[in-house]
């Protein structure tokens, strides 16, 4: 079994550090943002508290959603490099890995699309009140989801093709 260069394995390995540290950094700023979000409903009034109880939880579910698609992506990601250290890069199952990565950051795209116009309802702003910074910040996000989406549907594309030749390039020898 040939191996693969030495900068290959550097690189996959430095990827994986990135990805541990990713998960760990994501994991610590959901969990301050939901004990933010907790605490900011917990402080208010109890006529105020009312009020702010169903954009909470509108807000929670939208954080537990987005932070276990990104989890999953990541990951189907630590995996993925690890299986390319181990030179198996042409695999059905690397193939579908790349493409459940591109399917969770498409569906976190749209759930930041979306947050802002229900945060807007829950809230009783109507769809008129969905244009303030932080709604902006959201659609960047998604933005940039939707380009790293891209890439993987390309990079699974790409293997996948790749994955076809060398099957027929196997069968021919």
């Amino acid at each position: 079994m040939r191996t693969f260069p030495s900068r290959l394995v550097w690189l996959l390995t430095g990827l994986q550090g990135m990805t541990v540290a990713l998960l760990a950094g994501g994991t610590a700023l959901a969990i301050w943002l939901g004990l933010l979000g907790v605490t900011s409903v917990m402080e208010r009034t109890p006529s105020d508290g009312a009020s702010l109880l169903l954009p909470g939880l509108v807000g929670l579910a939208f954080l537990l959603s987005v932070s276990g698609l990104c989890w999953a992506a990541l990951l189907r990601f630590l995996r993925l490099c690890g299986r390319l250290k181990h030179e198996r890069a042409f695999t059905a199952e690397n193939a579908g890995a790349l493409r459940r990565i591109d399917l969770s950051c498409r569906a976190i795209a749209a759930l930041l699309l979306l947050c802002p116009f229900c945060m807007s309802l829950a809230l009783g702003c109507g769809l008129t009140g969905f244009c303030c910074l932080p709604m902006v910040q959201l659609w960047v996000a998604a933005f940039l989801f939707l380009v790293i989406a891209l890439l993987f549907r390309a990079i699974y594309l790409l293997m996948q093709r790749a994955g076809a030749l060398q099957d027929e390039a196997d069968s021919i020898v």
